[in-house]
């Protein structure tokens, strides 16, 4: 997070759009190597060096035919969206296929065996030298390419370092039997991921065309933020949350309540730290990315609401995947899929909205996924809807009045004449704070005492 925001205060809009109409591309290609296989090995109760030889080598075959197409495609890409940098960026950071390709079963190894940690130290790692190696390429007016020259150390050095620190014998074949038994369950994993691969990237797809590269930028950094925020946020708890459940999968009661943890820690944090970014949008892009992105910042409150929904639709997909029910994640998406194209439609060829519009619609979609997979969800594990609403009506009520407060104070400053961002900034995140913490002591949410508690337990343990 930190790279990126160096990086967007000296590099252009144009470059990230650039780079967010690449991503796209990649992004399928990352659902189709991986082909649901990670999933199925991190559930899959028995698992050996064959079973990872198979993926490994499939695996490395898809890759090979997407570089070839998006190597062939690339020159009438770039020409569709009348972006000449396209066709060489693609075809560069495409060899990123191959890398995913052979780090996708060792991160499913990792994930399997719980080695957090390692798979923590190797991303710090790559992260600082990419990021470092980023920032100078940036310095020295290398626009887009220092992006690209980032990202493609970082798969470099993280897959690198896996190599070395996870250790299978690799085979180069693929026994028919086991692989028939892998896509058994694989086929509903990678068709709910080619929806939600569509649901996510066609609001891309078509800014980039009916817009502009340059809007797409603007809409790419709006919706970065808060995705970094949301997710990493919620990954120190989703990382673990596949190979738990799938761990005691016949235990219902037990998937409710880790499950029920999970919804009260994510809750706690996600909904007051959305709902102030969404409050302070305008601050946040001016002070950490410059005043050219200011356009930015409208985009960002949409995204701050479909961020609030997002966690949820992961944390409910780990719930069919651990359960056996992955087509109910095709179900899911297939709804969402629905609601996005007639957004879109009427969003942007009906009602011509503006990018900034077109990102509350997409939230607003993503709100009512959530809940419906909460539901689906629910059903599965037991876990009723009047369990559910006591889990959240207490970070919901706290959250809500935290809001107002700060949408207060903004009013305030505003009819004040007080317009300095960094004082604006500072008293609406100190008011935030502090009303959002007696709301806690007040009422007491469930994520509130479980952080709470583990902080004591930590100290304890420690002597403090």
């Amino acid at each position: 997070m930190i790279v990126s925001i160096i990086l967007a205060r000296i590099l252009m809009p144009r470059d990230y759009g650039v780079i967010a109409l690449t991503t796209i591309f990649l992004n399928l290609s990352d659902i189709l190597i991986d082909g649901g296989f990670s999933t199925t090995l991190i559930r899959k109760k028995n698992v050996d060096d064959c079973d990872y030889s198979c993926v490994l080598t499939v695996s490395f075959l898809i890759a090979t035919v997407l570089y070839l197409v998006f190597f062939a495609a690339a020159p009438f890409i770039a020409t569709y969206y009348e972006e000449s940098l396209f066709c060489p960026v693609l075809r560069v950071l495409g060899l990123t296929v191959f890398i995913q390709a052979f780090a996708a079963t060792r991160t499913a190894i990792v994930n399997r065996n719980m080695q957090f940690k390692l798979l923590c130290w190797c991303n710090i790692a790559g992260s600082i030298i990419s990021g470092i190696v980023g920032i100078v390429a940036a310095y020295a007016g290398c626009g887009v390419w220092a992006i690209v020259i980032q990202r493609l150390l970082y798969n470099v050095l993280v897959t690198g370092l896996l190599f070395f620190c996870v250790k299978f014998k690799i085979k180069w074949q693929v026994n028919i039997e086991r692989l028939k038994e892998i896509i058994k369950f694989s086929i509903g994993v990678v068709s709910a991921s080619l929806l939600y691969f569509v649901a996510n990237n066609m609001y891309n797809a078509v800014i980039g065309k009916r817009y502009s590269v340059t809007d797409l930028g603007y809409s790419s950094k709006g919706n970065q933020l808060p995705e970094q925020f949301s997710l990493y946020t919620f990954s120190a708890v989703s990382g673990v949350l596949l190979p738990t459940i799938s761990s005691c999968q016949d235990d219902l009661d037990r998937v409710k309540h880790i499950i029920r943890k999970v919804t009260a820690f994510s809750t706690y944090i996600i909904f007051p730290l959305m709902t102030g970014m969404m409050l302070t949008s305008e601050e946040v892009i001016v002070l950490l990315l410059t005043e050219k992105w200011r356009a930015a910042a409208p985009i960002m409150i949409g995204a701050c609401i479909y961020y609030i929904g997002m966690p949820f639709i992961l944390m409910n997909s780990q719930v069919y995947y651990a359960l056996g029910h992955s087509f109910m994640k095709v179900k899911i998406e297939i709804i969402r899929l629905v609601m996005m194209i007639l957004g879109l439609i009427i969003g942007s060829f009906v009602l011509n909205c503006s990018i900034a519009q077109l990102s509350l619609i997409s939230g607003t979609i993503m709100i009512i996924a959530a809940a419906i997979s909460a539901y689906e969800a629910g059903k599965m594990m037991h876990y009723t809807i009047n369990e559910m609403l006591s889990d959240l009506w207490k970070p919901v009520a706290s959250t809500a009045v935290m809001g107002f407060g700060v949408w207060m104070v903004g009013w305030f400053l505003r009819a004040n004449g007080i317009d300095g961002i960094i004082i604006s900034f500072a008293i609406k995140v100190s008011v935030g704070v502090f009303v959002y913490f007696i709301m806690s002591i007040l009422l007491k949410p469930d994520g509130y005492r479980e952080i709470t508690s583990t902080l004591f337990g930590i100290a304890r343990s420690r002597g403090l």
